[in-house]
């Protein structure tokens, strides 16, 4: 039996960066990824600069209950950023 195509991955650069990649799945087209911030302040940085850049806001900065501050930014082709630290 042949395993199903894999939707969902991450990769790392030592202990400063993960990107997580997701296809087809929590309602987005195509593919959403997750960047990760060191901290609150990073993320509402490069928020205040994806504002200040005029990018789509697909979703304004939140703390998540799961222990995240996120937003989400829409590429012109559909993709989305979500872009997260530990919102502690």
């Amino acid at each position: 039996m042949r395993s199903p195509r894999p939707t969902f991955a991450s990769i790392q650069a030592g202990d400063r960066a993960e990107i997580f990649l997701c296809r087809g799945e929590q309602g987005a087209r195509p593919v959403w990824m997750s960047w990760f911030l060191p901290t609150r302040d990073e993320l509402d940085a490069a928020y205040a600069r994806a504002v200040e850049l005029g990018y789509e806001i697909s979703r304004e900065p939140i703390d998540e209950p799961w222990g995240v501050r996120e937003f989400h930014l829409r590429h012109p082709d559909g993709h989305i950023f979500r872009v997260s630290a530990e919102s502690g």
